[in-house]
C-alpha cells in the first residue's frame, strides 16, 4: 500500500543527516541509525531494521586480537559523530583500562569507508563497527578483512527516522508496518541471510527501550 507520497532519494554525508531532517530538507532518513534515548527524545524511530551490536574488523591473519578484550594498545578507527564511538569509549573505561591498557589512539574519519581503507593500509589496527555493516565488507574482501566476535557493548538496534511531529507520524508508521510485515512473513530473515550471511533476532511490532 502506497503512503501517497512521491519518492525522491538523496545521498548525503552522515554527520549532517539528522540536522537536515529537523530543518525539513527531507522527510525521512532511511539509513542505519542506532536507536538511542537521546535520539528518541528528538526524533521518531521506525521499528528496528537490524541489530547494531558492535563487532571488530581486522586485517585477515592479524592474530593480535581474537576478542574485544584484546583492543588495549590498538589504534582504533571510527566514523566522526557515530553512536558507536560512545560504546567504544565506555568499553575502554569499563573494561580495557581496569585490565591494564586503553587504546593507543582513536582516529575519526568522515565515513567508515575511509576507516576501512586506513585499516587495509595499516594506518590503524581495527575498526569496531556494527556487525551488519561489517559483514558485506568481509564478503567483498575476504582476502583482506575478517570479523572478530563476540559483539560487545549494550544490546542496540538500527532503525529509520522521521520527525517527531503530527505530519510525520503516518509516514513513520507506514515504514514500521512494512518492517513488521516483512518480519512476520519471514522475508526479512531471507534478505538478512542473502546480504549478511546470517539472520538477526529483532523485536517484532515494537520499539525497544534503548539501553543508552
Amino acid at each position: 500500500m502506497s503512503p501517497g507520497v512521491k519518492l525522491t532519494q538523496l545521498d548525503l554525508p552522515f554527520q549532517g543527516i539528522l540536522a537536515g531532517l529537523s530543518a525539513k530538507r527531507y522527510d525521512f532518513v532511511a539509513t542505519s541509525l542506532t536507536i538511542t534515548q537521546k535520539r528518541m527524545d528528538k526524533y521518531a524511530f521506525s521499528y528496528p531494521i537490524s541489530t547494531a551490536a558492535i563487532a571488530i574488523l581486522k586485517r585477515k591473519g592479524d592474530d593480535r586480537i581474537t576478542k574485544p578484550e584484546d583492543m588495549g594498545g590498538m589504534r582504533i578507527g571510527t566514523q566522526a559523530g557515530s553512536s558507536q564511538l560512545t560504546v567504544i569509549e565506555n568499553f575502554e573505561k569499563e573494561v580495557l583500562i581496569p585490565q591494564g591498557e586503553g587504546y593507543k589512539s582513536i582516529k575519526h574519519f568522515t565515513d567508515y569507508n575511509e576507516a576501512y581503507a586506513a585499516l587495509a593500509s595499516r594506518r590503524i589496527d581495527i575498526v569496531p563497527q556494527a556487525l551488519p555493516n561489517l559483514a558485506p565488507i568481509v564478503k567483498q574482501r575476504p582476502d583482506m578483512f575478517e570479523i572478530v566476535q563476540p559483539a560487545f557493548g549494550p544490546e542496540t538496534y538500527y532503525g529509520w527516522v522521521g520527525r517527531k511531529d503530527a505530519d510525520s507520524a503516518s509516514l513513520v508508521q507506514f515504514f514500521s508496518d512494512g518492517i513488521e510485515k516483512l518480519q512476520k512473513s519471514g522475508k526479512l530473515a531471507e534478505l538478512q541471510q542473502k546480504w549478511f550471511g546470517f539472520t538477526m533476532d529483532l523485536p517484532v511490532g515494537e520499539l525497544p527501550t534503548p539501553q543508552h
